[in-house]
Parts: structure tokens; sequence; C-alpha cells
């Protein structure tokens, strides 16, 4: 597997586990529901058994005002041997014709990403996941 498929070893509000099981579960909450861009979240975990797949999702709480059809991110990958890997994603929360993804409630929409499916972390160690909104605008409302 190459590193940059690693680089989808992260969950944001992220769920790691394979099947029903979670084995790290880490949740955020932006304050004023407004991630400003110099706020990052950091996410640790353990791995230890290198040969069992993973399920990588991300969990996304936002509202309908929320004013882009996708949220832009920078996902950090630090690797037990130290190697460092830095992926920009676009996360789509709409469809092609304005419909929000997930299930919405009024105002607000829940949204599970899957990030990556049936992977396998190459080294069993400690890794550490920063994300990071890159929309590059100062303070982003309604997530």
């Amino acid at each position: 597997m190459s590193l940059k498929n690693c680089l989808f070893l992260f969950g944001l509000l992220c769920f790691l586990g394979c099947g029903p099981t979670y084995i790290y579960e880490q949740e955020y909450t932006v304050e004023n529901a407004e991630w400003q861009y110099a706020d990052s979240m950091v996410f640790e975990t353990v791995v230890a058994d290198s040969s069992q797949f993973y399920d990588l999702y991300l969990d996304l709480d936002h509202r309908t005002s929320y004013p882009y059809e996708n949220l832009y991110v920078l996902i950090k990958t630090y690797f037990p041997d130290g190697q460092q890997l830095t992926k920009q994603v676009s996360l789509d929360l709409m469809d092609q014709v304005g419909r929000w993804h997930g299930k919405c409630s009024g105002e607000q929409c829940q949204l599970r990403i899957d990030l990556q499916r049936q992977t396998l972390f190459a080294q069993p160690g400690p890794y550490r996941f920063v994300v990071e909104q890159y929309m590059r605008r100062d303070s982003l409302p309604g997530i």
C-alpha cells in the first residue's frame, strides 16, 4: 500500500474500526458552529494489529446554512516510524442538484463519510492524524 493511500487512515470526529466494533472514537465540538482556520483537530491512536482490516469514517454535523457544497480539509498523517504525509481532501456535502447528503432534520444535517474501507496499517504503533479546515476563510460558519 502506498503512503498516499495510508493518508486516509484518520478520522475527524473519527470512527476507526472494523465491523460494528470501534477501536477508536473521538468527537470535537466547534464553538459557535464556526470552524476557525487556525483550529486543528488532533486524533491519536495506537494500532496494535497491522494484519487487521480497518474501515475509516468521518461523521460530520453541519447546518443547512453552510454556504458551500463541499469542505476542503488538509489531513496530516504521522506514522510510527516518523514519516509524515499531507493531503488536501474535498468532502462533498451536497449532490449535483443541491441536496444535502446524509440525514437532515430542520437546520441540522449529519453525514457519515467513508474515508477508506478495508485498509491495513502497514506499521503497528502510534498514529497521529491532524485535520485542518482548508477553505481559506478564517471562520467557516455552519460546521
